[in-house]
C-alpha cells in the first residue's frame, strides 16, 4: 500500500522526464496516458519495444528545508555528494546545495559550498558512506543524491558516476578539485589521488544554473525568448558586486535561437543551456541565481536578436 501524493515516472526516462504527481485514482489514470503521449514526443524512436508504457510509481519522500537551513526558502530539501571509488575506497570530495526543483522535480542547479552545520554534514556523509560502499565499487566516479527530511537525511540514488551537468565545473571553481582530471587517473591507475575537497577552505562560491524557459517557482515564461548571452555580462540583469555570469557555450544553444516556455512534463529536455556564477559568498551565489531565475526572461524579451535558422533549413 503505497501513500499518496505519488509519483508516476518512466522506468526508462531521466532527467523527470514524463513525471506527474498524482493524488487519486483517476488522477493516475490520465497522468499514464499523457505520459505515453509525451514520452513518444520527445523519443522519436523506442528504444526497447514496448517500453513506452512501462512506468514506476514511487511515494515521495517529504524534505525539511527549515529543520536543515532555518527560514531560508532559496535552497532545494536535498543535496548532493560527489566523490570516487579508488581500489574500492570511497572518498567523499564535496557537498553540494541545489536549488528548488520546479514543475514535477525538474533541477535548476546547484552550487557549493553547501551551507550546512558540521553535524548535517556528517549525517549526510555517512548516509553516502553506506550507499556508496553498499554498490561495491572499484574505481569510478561517484554521484549520490539525499533528502534532507525532519527525521535526517534519506537516500535519493547513488550512482557510479560523477555529477551530471557542470557540478564539476562548480567544485574545481571553489575547492580546486579537478574531478575529472582525478578519476582520469584512479581509471589508469595512478597513486597519490586520495584529494578530499572538503578539507580544502572554499574559495569563494560558484553556481550551476539550468537555462528554462520559467521563473524560480517555476512560472512559464508567457511566450518564447530569443537567447543572447551578452545579457550575462551587460550588466542588465544587475546582479551583486563580485558576482560573474558566463554560459557553458558547448552545452548552450547558440544565440538567435529560441526558448519555449517551460513544460513540466518534458523535466530536464526543457533546459537550453548551462549557465555559470561565481561570487564570494554562498549567500550571494544564491540571491543572485534566484534573481538571473525571476529577471532573465523579462530582459531576453526585450533584446531585438536576429532569430537565425536552424541547421538544414
Amino acid at each position: 500500500k503505497l501513500c499518496p501524493p505519488l509519483l508516476l515516472k518512466p522506468a526508462w526516462g531521466a532527467g523527470s522526464v514524463g513525471q506527474a504527481i498524482v493524488g487519486t485514482p483517476e488522477e493516475m489514470i490520465k497522468a499514464w496516458e499523457a505520459m505515453c503521449r509525451t514520452i513518444q514526443e520527445i523519443s522519436g524512436e523506442k528504444l526497447i519495444e514496448g517500453t513506452e508504457q512501462q512506468f514506476v510509481v514511487e511515494e515521495i519522500i517529504v524534505g525539511d528545508t527549515a529543520a536543515w537551513f532555518g527560514s531560508r526558502s532559496d535552497i532545494a530539501d536535498y543535496v548532493s555528494v560527489e566523490g570516487y571509488v579508488q581500489n574500492g575506497e570511497y572518498h567523499p570530495v564535496a557537498i553540494t546545495g541545489r536549488f528548488p526543483c520546479i514543475g514535477n522535480f525538474t533541477e535548476m542547479g546547484s552550487f557549493a559550498p553547501c551551507p550546512l552545520e558540521p553535524e548535517g554534514q556528517q549525517s549526510v556523509l555517512e548516509v553516502a558512506t553506506v550507499a556508496v560502499n553498499a554498490l561495491m565499487l572499484e574505481n569510478c566516479g561517484t554521484h549520490t543524491e539525499v533528502k534532507l527530511t525532519s527525521h535526517g537525511p534519506v537516500l535519493i540514488e547513488s550512482a557510479a558516476r560523477l555529477g551530471g551537468s557542470a557540478i564539476t565545473e562548480v567544485i574545481e571553481r571553489v575547492y580546486g578539485v579537478d574531478l575529472v582530471g582525478l578519476v582520469t587517473q584512479v581509471l589508469l591507475g595512478s597513486t597519490g589521488t586520495e584529494t578530499n575537497g572538503r578539507s580544502n577552505e572554499p574559495r569563494g562560491a560558484a553556481a550551476e544554473l539550468s537555462l528554462i524557459g520559467a521563473d524560480a517557482k517555476g512560472t512559464p515564461w508567457s511566450s518564447e525568448r530569443i537567447w543572447d548571452s551578452s545579457v550575462l555580462d551587460s550588466g542588465v540583469l544587475k546582479l551583486s558586486r563580485g558576482t560573474v555570469a558566463s554560459h557553458i557555450p558547448s552545452l548552450t544553444v547558440t544565440d538567435g535561437s529560441g526558448i519555449a516556455p517551460y513544460r513540466p512534463e518534458l523535466g530536464i529536455t526543457n533546459c537550453a543551456g548551462i549557465l555559470l556564477l561565481k561570487s564570494p559568498s554562498v549567500e550571494q551565489v544564491v540571491r543572485d541565481a534566484k534573481h538571473i531565475f525571476n529577471s532573465l526572461g523579462d530582459e531576453l524579451e526585450c533584446n531585438e536578436v536576429e532569430v537565425k535558422p536552424a541547421s538544414g533549413w
